[in-house]
């Protein structure tokens, strides 16, 4: 390459080159002007006269590159080095980088990963890896926004590994979208409203390093917090956990957003109001009609976009067929729909100054003939009402929308909710599914056709391996399932036996619709898993622990006629009771008999939800 002059924030010039053989002194004095805590981060060699000698007798080979940042003074001392060179455990060359302190923030780190990675592109390498210690926030943003997704960190357990795979860039899908719904169901553990931020973090690094590069964060009514009703106050901790959370998601690049119901309020300001509740919605307690209580409505939205708008880089609205009001007034719902996209532009455009506000409308299943006419009526006022180039939200079954979307010039993000279909409880989300082939297909349809996707979770811990290849087929379609699913391994710090025991768990999940179940199958799942999570329980004990109640529910089931008795109900209590998965099933409850009473009530879904279909239609 050509030495390149380059300008830093501060207005001093550097030039950028390869390290060369009589740059020795240089690269000694480069050495001092490492801070203590910048060789902590830095870390990957001796910092000494033979060090020096070899960077400069070993640059330009090859399989190595060595690049120096030299200011434009008189010595051109060196200010910046970054190096990639063969790895003996990596597929990918080994990045190594470091700034002399004087030249912290001025833009100098970008420049030089920048030229690096040209660098490799230009020598066919597959792609860099690296390790940043896990405090060091400021590097991770500057590597993930240069490309690079996290792959684990068992390697050091100080540090993550960090992996900038060409082939990745190639992906078919630009919005790869996880929406982690924190649903107000207080599952400790089980469900994102319960989480604290570290939990977050861990599964947004895991899905970061599966290929997501988006994160739609959704607000329940229920969840708001407003300084001026005192009766949300205790939703502040969410909001400071929250914020904690979009922050974190920004330096590992992750476009955050945060979802608003249409014509939510807290349940507080509903019951405070009976003359403007909406009439026929199906959410309990949390919808205003439009026309009488739009005020209530806005003030709490502008509560939310206040509060978040320096962490969000957009915000989504909501509006589903359960959400329409029928009343009179709304009996004409398309200047209804007019207004409420217009009043939403422009609180949204004022108060975070965004690109757009994003819209998702859908139909749930069980709506009437006269519901989904007047949805799909509504659809069309959202989808003809956005800017050409917006993108928004659509369920991935509904093809009529998906096509209109296109026709308006829109990016369609699919909206993949068989994921995680909530059904107005949790049975279909914490049991241990697969679903693989289902992931594979959708993945398959929307190539091509959708700008994105976005995965449904309400249950993240019990169902990781789903969205692992959910986010890695959408990164590399090619890939096979094995492949993806090893990558995951690799991830977590596992050997090969997790993919046997995932593609046991899907081979048993199987015989739902064949009408019988291979016991054998769960059985080897639950034990290689229930051993795995002994070595990482961090990332596998919720795992473990949900099949081993799904193992007790389909032998139980198979022995007695899918049937929930007095010792299923036992039996479950006590497994539950040993560790964290089930603590609001258990030991929340503080006592035993209402501990039974809500296990046997979950157990009644769980039988029926897992029951063979043959056998559930005799």
């Amino acid at each position: 390459m050509e030495p390149t002059g380059v300008t830093l924030a501060d207005g001093r010039m550097a030039v950028v080159r390869h390290i060369e053989a009589d740059d020795y002194e240089r690269v000694l004095h480069y050495f001092d002007g490492l801070g203590e805590l910048t060789r902590k981060y830095f870390c990957p060699h001796p910092f000494d006269e033979k060090h020096a000698r070899m960077i400069v007798e070993t640059s330009n080979r090859t399989d190595t590159v060595r690049l120096g940042a030299f200011a434009d003074s008189a010595q051109r001392p060196l200010v910046g080095y970054f190096y990639y060179e063969p790895s003996e455990t990596m597929a990918y060359p080994h990045v190594g980088c470091g700034i002399v302190d004087t030249f912290h923030g001025q833009g100098l780190g970008k420049t030089l990963m920048s030229v690096l990675v040209a660098e490799a592109r230009r020598n066919d390498m597959p792609g860099l890896w690296l390790c940043v210690d896990k405090p060091n926030y400021r590097a991770l943003r500057v590597y993930s926004k240069a490309g690079y997704r996290i792959i684990g960190g068992t390697r050091r357990p100080s540090h993550y590994d960090m992996v900038l795979d060409f082939a990745a860039e190639q992906s078919p899908f630009k919005y790869r979208c996880l929406y982690l719904h924190s649903i107000d169901w207080k599952l400790t553990n089980l469900t994102a409203d319960t989480w604290t931020f570290e939990q977050w973090r861990e599964y947004l690094n895991l899905m970061q390093g599966a290929g997501a590069n988006m994160l739609k964060l959704f607000i329940w009514p229920t969840q708001y917090y407003h300084p001026d009703y005192p009766q949300t106050h205790l939703n502040q901790w969410r909001y400071d956990v929250y914020r904690q959370v979009l922050t974190y998601a920004r330096t590992l690049c992750l476009e955050t957003h945060i979802g608003i119901a249409a014509n939510g309020v807290p349940p507080s300001v509903w019951l405070s109001h009976p003359d403007k509740r909406a009439e026929g919605v199906r959410h309990q307690g949390i919808g205003l009609c439009w026309q009488r209580g739009k005020q209530q409505v806005l003030d709490m939205a502008a509560s939310v976009v206040d509060y978040f708008a320096d962490v969000a880089d957009g915000f989504v609205i909501w509006h589903a067929a359960s959400e329409l009001c029928t009343c009179r007034q709304c009996a004409d719902y398309a200047p209804v729909m007019r207004d409420m996209m217009r009043s939403y532009g422009e609180l949204v455009g004022e108060r975070a100054q965004v690109r757009h506000c994003a819209w998702h409308t859908g139909v749930s299943a069980g709506q009437t003939e006269a519901t989904i006419s007047r949805m799909q009526s509504i659809r069309n006022e959202i989808l003809s009402g956005m800017r050409r180039g917006d993108w928004t939200l659509i369920h991935d079954w509904d093809e009529e929308s998906l096509r209109v979307a296109r026709e308006h010039g829109l990016e369609a993000i699919s909206f993949a909710f068989f994921m995680d279909p909530e059904s107005g409880n949790e049975a279909n989300s914490i049991l241990p599914r697969t679903g693989f082939a289902q992931i594979e297909q959708a993945v398959r349809e929307a190539t091509g056709r959708d700008a994105g996707m976005l995965s449904y979770r309400l249950t993240p811990f019990t169902r990781l391996h789903q969205d692992w290849l959910f986010f890695r087929k959408q990164l590399h379609p090619d890939m096979s399932r094995e492949q993806a699913l090893g990558s995951l391994a690799d991830f977590i710090g596992v050997g090969e036996e997790f993919v046997e025991a995932l593609q046991a768990l899907d081979q048993w999940w199987a015989g739902e619709e064949a009408g019988s179940y291979d016991m054998n199958t769960l059985c080897r799942a639950a034990e290689i898993i229930r051993s795995l999570a002994q070595q990482r329980p961090d990332y596998l004990v919720h795992l473990s622990e949900a099949t081993d109640i799904l193992l007790l529910i389909a032998q139980a089931g198979q022995s007695n006629g899918w049937q929930v008795t007095e010792e299923l109900v036992e039996a479950v209590q006590r497994r539950m009771e040993q560790g964290p998965t089930f603590t609001s099933f258990t030991h929340e409850q503080l006592w035993d008999h209402r501990a039974r009473l809500l296990i046997n009530t979950r157990l009644e879904w769980w039988m029926k939800a897992i029951r063979p279909i043959a056998v559930a239609q005799v």
